[in-house]
């Protein structure tokens, strides 16, 4: 019995330091994207997304009012990344989609990349996509950190309320 207590003691003790010691995956990527709010901010949100997938565009319009905050705080950067090759070759069709999103936050600090070299911008955004083996979108990332973009507003501003100085 006394053997058993002690082998459970320690499993139990080698669970607890695992737990304490594991961290989560830290992603980092490029400035390619539109981008809002101050380049050079502390707090960064990277979001996948695509202008034909209803989850989101969903997605944007809940979080819109709280990524509107976030660019006029001038805490955060924040960096639109998107992902539909074929659609966003079209520059009518890109042009399109990028007045739609200035709607929500009126003009990016950085879009004259994306509209001049589309090709470039997607290849980039794709070899991103794949080399952290992303294949659903939405998804966002806040400070690094992977974060399901199928989430409410309060869920959101939950994640973005833990802002890194």
């Amino acid at each position: 019995m006394k053997k058993f207590l002690i082998v459970l003691a320690l499993l139990i003790g080698i669970g607890t330091v695992y737990e304490v010691t594991r961290k989560e995956k830290v992603y980092s990527f490029s400035d390619t994207g539109l981008i809002y709010g101050n380049k050079n901010a502390p707090n960064r949100l990277v979001i996948f997304t695509s202008f034909q997938c209803e989850k989101c565009e969903r997605f944007s319009k809940a979080v819109s009012g709280c990524i509107r905050e976030m660019i006029s705080s001038g805490d955060y950067c924040i960096i639109y990344k998107p992902v539909n090759r074929a659609f966003y070759q079209n520059d009518d069709c890109l042009n399109l989609k990028y007045d739609e999103l200035e709607t929500l936050y009126n003009k990016p600090s950085d879009s004259g990349s994306i509209k001049k070299e589309n090709e470039q911008v997607l290849s980039i955004i794709e070899d991103e996509l794949e080399d952290n083996n992303l294949s659903v979108v939405p998804v966002y990332f806040y400070n690094g950190i992977k974060h399901s973009a199928i989430a409410s507003s309060d869920e959101f501003k939950e994640v973005i309320s833990e802002k890194q100085f």
